[in-house]
């Protein structure tokens, strides 16, 4: 271990003093982090990886991702906890989602939007909308949960009446006839 103790922080843990082994900045670190580089160079080493980190389009596949994988983000309810997740092409590749974003028109102020709110986040299931479009879309959608949606979908396939869901799952006829436009794109 290359740091010496200096203090405890207000919670009792030790603090040490060390120098990055990269770039050679004096900081303050708890003792699993002696040997590690400081932020500043993880943040250059991160950036050098794909070269996207400041790039719009890479912060929204950051934001993508998050939904999908971070129990802690805000969003993950909606998403991961639901089974969304992001194609693995995209995942551990996000040059490869910039590039369809930029070949699908990509400018500043449009987002990504599943075309199958059931489905993943991946090329055939994707496209760019407004931000006014998506919480539109979203509203829709958010009355209902994942299973809701199928359940939906395979019982007006089994010949029920869209009327009768509607009246069950408490949502418009609209919706039912959304769901059913929808299946019938899937399947056609």
């Amino acid at each position: 271990m290359h740091g010496d103790f200096i203090t405890k922080d207000k919670n009792g843990f030790n603090l040490y003093e060390r120098h990055c082994p990269i770039c050679g900045a004096i900081g303050r670190v708890y003792k699993p982090s002696l040997n590690r580089q400081c932020r500043s160079c993880a943040n250059k080493a991160r950036s050098i990886k794909h070269g996207l980190s400041g790039h719009p389009i890479y912060g929204i596949w950051e934001s993508m991702v998050g939904r999908c994988e971070n129990a802690n983000n805000s969003g993950y309810k909606y998403y991961g906890e639901k089974g969304i997740k992001v194609c693995t092409e995209w995942r551990n590749n996000p040059a490869v989602f910039v590039e369809w974003a930029l070949k699908n028109g990509y400018k500043k102020g449009l987002q990504v939007d599943r075309i199958d709110p059931d489905r993943n986040y991946e090329p055939q299931n994707c496209r760019l909308v407004s931000k006014k479009e998506n919480v539109r879309r979203a509203r829709r959608y958010s009355k209902l949960s994942h299973y809701e949606s199928r359940k939906i979908k395979q019982r007006l396939f089994a010949g029920e009446k869209g009327n009768a869901l509607a009246k069950e799952y408490g949502v418009s006829t609209s919706l039912i006839s959304l769901i059913k436009r929808r299946s019938l794109n899937e399947s056609g």
